[in-house]
């Protein structure tokens, strides 16, 4: 398949409610975290396993996320939380680049674009959104993390391309993942000196 991610770089993946762009990334996620080919890759394409921080506003870790990576086969181990309890995660927080670095993660996944992108940027403001992405930018550049923003296409603004995009896909979702290999443990939570503890708001560190 064509990758929906490049190490090093910053990738929007766009689509329509309920295209399954969040089970896309969690199923390629849960393969990263194997070192397991992506589908359609030859066997030989298979890697190291690598480490995997996924933030989501709209799905709950323990009911949602984690069941679905588990599903998908990943490696409970290299699935990792930034924990918004005291503070929201945006674009410009310090705090991707100290997880990118700390674990080592070579995936990055921000959905959606709209919870991220900061309470004080403008989506519809081309300069103010392009700053919020030159920080996202220049973490992927320095650490080598494919950073992945899941937007949601505008219905309001329905442009050519959105059209053709809608008439041109395909009604039927297809799970590329079979269940195998470690379950993650939605109670475990990663404190800043990279400790287990119990929580009940799902898998996460803070710093």
């Amino acid at each position: 398949m064509v990758s929906v991610y490049s190490f090093g770089k910053v990738t929007l993946l766009q689509g329509d409610l309920g295209d399954g762009k969040s089970k896309l990334m969690l199923s390629l996620a849960a393969l990263l975290s194997k070192g397991a080919p992506l589908p359609f890759a030859d066997e030989d394409e298979s890697g190291e396993p690598m480490t995997v921080i996924y933030q989501t506003t709209e799905d709950d870790a323990d009911d949602t996320v984690v069941p679905r990576f588990n599903s998908a086969g990943g490696d409970g181990d290299r699935l990792i939380f930034i924990k918004e309890d005291e503070k929201s995660l945006t674009f410009g927080d310090d705090r991707i680049c100290e997880a990118v670095e700390k674990y080592n993660a070579k995936l990055l996944s921000l959905d959606p674009m709209s919870s991220y992108i900061g309470d004080i940027c403008s989506m519809n403001n081309a300069n103010e959104t392009r700053a919020e992405f030159n920080h996202l930018i220049a973490v992927a550049k320095d650490t080598g993390c494919a950073i992945v923003i899941i937007a949601h296409m505008n219905k309001a603004k329905d442009t050519p391309y959105q059209r053709l995009y809608r008439h041109c896909r395909c009604s039927e979702k297809h799970s590329c993942c079979h269940p195998h290999g470690k379950q993650a443990d939605p109670r475990r939570a990663l404190s800043g000196a990279g400790q287990e503890q119990s929580c009940t708001d799902g898998v996460g560190y803070s710093l």
